[in-house]
Formats: C-alpha cells, sequence, structure tokens
C-alpha cells in the first residue's frame, strides 16, 4: 500500500493528496492523507476467538475486526492523546449519541472499547488528526464481510490459540479489479443497485487523478450523485468538498447534483470543506467557494455559519488555514455585493457570533479580517459575553 500525507483533518501543499470524512469498508482504497507518519506493521490476531487487524501506534494498539471492518474508537482517541475523562465525554456525546456502535466491556483487555462502524471510526481519526498515523490499518483490503463471516465459521471448526499474529503482506488495491467484482452479475454478492451506486461514489475518492468513466460516461445520469454514502449523512459533494477535488465537485454540480444538501448535522459540503485543512494545503479553496457559494449564508442545527466553523477551527494549529478560508468566503461575499452584517453578525444557538467565537480562540488574524467588514464587538451571547469583553486592544467599535 501506498502511504502519502488531511484532517477531517497538514501540511504539504506541493504533494497535495487529500482526506477526509469514508470509502465502503474493506473494499476500495482511501484517499492518501496530508499528515504523512512513519508506516507500522499490521498484524492479524485472534482475540477472545474475535480475528481482528492489528496496528500498533504510540506504544498503543488500534484495531480494526476483520468480520464487519468496524474500528476502535477508543483506541483512535488514546493515540490522539486524549485523557480517559474527556475520552469519555467524546464517546458518549459524539459517537454513543449518534450512531451504531458497540461497547465492549469485557473479555482480552486490548479488545475492550467502544466500536464503530469503518465510515465513523474514519472521520474521527481525520477530526483528531491520526488518519496518517493509522494509514496502514485503513488501507488494509478486506473481503466482502458475508464471505469472511463464511470463512471464520469453517475456521471455529478447528482448534486455535487465544492469540496469533501474523504479518500481513502490503498490496496496493486496484480499483479497477474491485469495482469490476462489485458490479459483475456473477461476482460473490447480492448487492442492491443502490448498493452498487454507494460503492461506486465512493470510489470516486480512491485516486485523486482519476474520474472514474461511470461519472462522465453515457450511463452517469442512471446514478443518483445526491444519495447519502456514509452512515453520517454525507452525500458525494460533501466528500468532494472536503477533499478539495475540484474536479469532482465541478461534474457533480454540471450533472445537477444539490449543492445545499445537508448531513445529518445541518452541515453543508461548504461547511465540511473549511473543517478540514484539504483546500489550504492544495491552495484551491476560491474554486470550491465559487462553485458552492450560495451556501455561504446557510446555518447548520446549531445555526453554525460556515463563518463559525472556520472561527471555531482558528486554534494555533490552524491559524493559517483558517486565515486563508476566512479570507477566501468574505472576498466572495464582496465580490457579490451581498450584506456583510447580516452574514458576519450571524449568532449561533450558544448566542455567539464568528467574532466571538474567534475572540474566544484567541486569533487576532481572524478578528482583525471580521473588524475590517464591520463585525459587531457589542453582540452579548447566552451567557451575556461579547468579543469587547475578551480583552483585545483596539476592539471597541
Amino acid at each position: 500500500m501506498q502511504s502519502s500525507p488531511l484532517r477531517l483533518f497538514p501540511q504539504s501543499p506541493l504533494s497535495c493528496t487529500p482526506t477526509l470524512e469514508s470509502p465502503l469498508p474493506g473494499q476500495l482504497q482511501l484517499p492518501a492523507t496530508t499528515n504523512l507518519q512513519t508506516r507500522g506493521h499490521v498484524y492479524s490476531a485472534v482475540y477472545s476467538g474475535i480475528a481482528v487487524y492489528e496496528l500498533m501506534c504510540k506504544n498503543i494498539s488500534v484495531m480494526r475486526r476483520r468480520s464487519d471492518s468496524f474500528l476502535n474508537a477508543t483506541q483512535i482517541l488514546k493515540i490522539a492523546g486524549i485523557d480517559k475523562g474527556r475520552r469519555t465525554k467524546i464517546l458518549e456525546r459524539d459517537v454513543v449519541s449518534n450512531g451504531e456502535h458497540e461497547k465492549v466491556q469485557g473479555g482480552y483487555g486490548k479488545y475492550q472499547g467502544t466500536w464503530v462502524p469503518f465510515e465513523r471510526g474514519l472521520s474521527l481519526a481525520i477530526e483528531y488528526e491520526v488518519d496518517g498515523l493509522i494509514r496502514p490499518l485503513l488501507d488494509i483490503e478486506i473481503p466482502n464481510p458475508r464471505i469472511v463471516n463464511q470463512i471464520f465459521e469453517l475456521e471455529k471448526s478447528s482448534p486455535k490459540p487465544k492469540k496469533r499474529r501474523t504479518k500481513i503482506e502490503e498490496t496496493q488495491p486496484n480499483y479497477e479489479t474491485i469495482v469490476r467484482t462489485i458490479v459483475t452479475p456473477d461476482a460473490p454478492t447480492q448487492e442492491s443497485p443502490m448498493e452498487r451506486d454507494k460503492t461506486l461514489l465512493m470510489g470516486l475518492f480512491m485516486n485523486p487523478n482519476i474520474i472514474p468513466d461511470f461519472l462522465t460516461g453515457p450511463d452517469s445520469c442512471s446514478i443518483d450523485l445526491d444519495m447519502v454514502i456514509d452512515d453520517l449523512g454525507h452525500a458525494s459533494i460533501h466528500w468532494a468538498a472536503a477533499l478539495a477535488r475540484t474536479n469532482v465537485l465541478r461534474i457533480i454540480l454540471e450533472r445537477r447534483g444539490n449543492p445545499g444538501l445537508i448531513n445529518h448535522e445541518g452541515e453543508t459540503a461548504l461547511i465540511r470543506a473549511v473543517i478540514v485543512t484539504n483546500g489550504f494545503d492544495c491552495q484551491n479553496f476560491p474554486e470550491t467557494v465559487k462553485m458552492l457559494h450560495l451556501t455561504i449564508p446557510h446555518a447548520d442545527k446549531r445555526d453554525r455559519t460556515v463563518l463559525h466553523h472556520i472561527a471555531i477551527t482558528g486554534t494555533k494549529a490552524r491559524a493559517q488555514s483558517a486565515k486563508y478560508y476566512m479570507e477566501c468566503i468574505l472576498d466572495c461575499i464582496a465580490m457579490h455585493h451581498w450584506d456583510f452584517h447580516e452574514v458576519v453578525n450571524k449568532q449561533d444557538k450558544n448566542g455567539d457570533t464568528a467574532l466571538n467565537i474567534a475572540c474566544k480562540v484567541g486569533n487576532r488574524g481572524l478578528i482583525n479580517l471580521l473588524l475590517d467588514v464591520g463585525a459587531s464587538t457589542q453582540i452579548e451571547n447566552r451567557m451575556s459575553v461579547k468579543p469587547a469583553d475578551y480583552g483585545f486592544k483596539n476592539l471597541v467599535r
């Protein structure tokens, strides 16, 4: 498998091979990430009768289940250096309450934790910027789960030690071979047309240099480009924007894909794009904004616009990308002569404006940009705190 340097979520604009939020478990190679890390070895192991793929990272074991591709979310957060108290809160808030999961508290110690579907585990790794660290585990090509289960049933008939480890030979999955296996009538699978289309759409993001024929050929109109393709409610347009795949994004919109599609959190493709650093790494975010500019005023379920999300990500580690995104959005607003005050002074459910959040984060670059377009320093949030209360000089307007 070939590994390259994201960020669901940073650092190599020259080798622009972006990432995100998840191909179909075990069938498609993931797009390469932008935080290249030293590779580790993946092993096949069995814990308490459960077959897994295992990778040691920072002296922490992280596992992917062979039967269904579930990832251990607890282990992913451990690798991210998150302490137990905060880890528990994140799992309860973002994982347990938001979808399919499985808690394992007994049995072999290393196997314990909260297990989640591959897509959710990948987005979690991207969000906490450890996807590059566990890349070899994510890239393992796992056969169809139904076939794997049949193999496991046969294996159960023969005795085996409680744990066994065998180094896996690393191979590069081939997109055309994989897709051909999926869509050929004689293939050992009974996928519905919708499942087939979902698999094909996931394949769009495997290789940044290839646009599959199914998207540009005469049969492309038969595929619903707006269909949800992961368990977080993302469509292909979300993935294209977040991965900075402007070529794919353009084709989706030319095929009348809906630019205003939202995921389960009410987030548009433009919002997903600023949550990660791919657009900054590739320096093509203005192109994305141009195609999705009509969604700039949109607010998600927390009443947060794209400006709120940029401010939230404007921490010290992400200050440069946040400033770049904010400049692009504000330039677009100015180009279309929209009312700056209406957009920049929008309050979320906590009563915060983008400026209030930028002040909380302490990002002076974002603060100056927002002040330059007339953001108010006197709008209080629900805690009666306004931007002017944060003590920054020259902030009273």
